[in-house]
């Protein structure tokens, strides 16, 4: 299997139900996620995938940030099948056997509203909050290449 690439925006949101919360809107304490379906139907091999998603449109938005990132397995998400193998980048091995069996393989990953209760983050919150039409580009590049039995490095974030 020759590696493949394909890079696309997210452009909208699944809203967890939220009492306080607007349908089908995100705001402080509040998170929504999205699905990225990787479809290796076909292959006779195993596949090693990676996700690198580009959270920098995020940084004009300070209360909104990335947040989790899981496998989602018979619909249940799954802790520890992903790995983060960079900065911005999770990975994960779709096996032969969950390709013959037709397993659906899907990423999720959560967007979510920081609630920062200083009057500083008050004022921000309100200001993002009142601002019509606030949208971001979230773009996304998945990697897919035949899986060789490597292992999966996970990324080690520099201290100082």
């Amino acid at each position: 299997m020759v590696g493949s690439s394909n890079t696309f925006d997210i452009d909208s949101l699944v809203y967890p139900s939220n009492e306080y919360v607007v349908d089908d809107k995100l705001a402080p304490s509040s998170s929504g996620y999205f699905d990225i379906i990787i479809d290796a139907t076909g292959s006779s091999v195993a596949v090693r995938f990676d996700v690198t998603l580009d959270t920098d449109n995020l940084d004009d938005y300070d209360a909104i940030s990335f947040t989790a990132a899981y496998r989602v397995i018979n619909d249940v998400e799954t802790v520890g099948s992903l790995v983060r193998t960079g900065n911005k980048t999770y990975s994960g091995i779709i096996s032969l056997s969950d390709i013959e069996d037709e397993i659906e393989s899907k990423v999720r990953f959560y967007i979510g509203w920081e609630d920062d209760e200083s009057e500083e983050g008050n004022i921000s919150d309100t200001q993002l909050g009142q601002t019509l039409g606030v949208s971001t580009d979230l773009p996304v590049t998945v990697v897919c290449t035949q899986y060789m039995g490597e292992t999966l490095v996970p990324y080690v974030v520099a201290t100082s």
